[in-house]
């Protein structure tokens, strides 16, 4: 779960647990990169990680993770135009399907 102090947008990815970290716009994309491929991605289709309301939480449900599996998940928002830094927390998948 995310929440800003301005209405954006959220953008994340899953990667391998220990994978070379991307870029902010390469978490906005959602592509695989430099070799690194994206396990589940959430924000990049339009209106899919919309957080409107200043304050409020959200969260986006990805599926399709292996179970006991480590990942590291980078998360960016974008307000007014501007990416903010990604964060890098570890999710263990403890089934196929994960709320972050």
């Amino acid at each position: 779960m995310t929440k800003m102090d301005e209405p954006g947008q959220a953008y994340f990815i899953v990667v391998a647990d220990g994978a070379a970290a991307p870029t902010n716009a390469q978490v906005e994309e959602g592509a695989d990169y430099g070799g690194v491929a994206v396990a589940a991605k959430c924000g990049q289709a339009a209106g899919e990680f919309d957080m409107p309301i200043a304050g409020d939480e959200y969260s986006c449900s990805v599926a399709g993770l292996m179970e006991s599996t480590a990942y590291d998940v980078y998360v960016v928002t974008k307000a007014g135009g501007s990416l903010t830094t990604s964060t890098r927390p570890t999710l263990c998948s403890d089934g196929p399907s994960q709320r972050v």
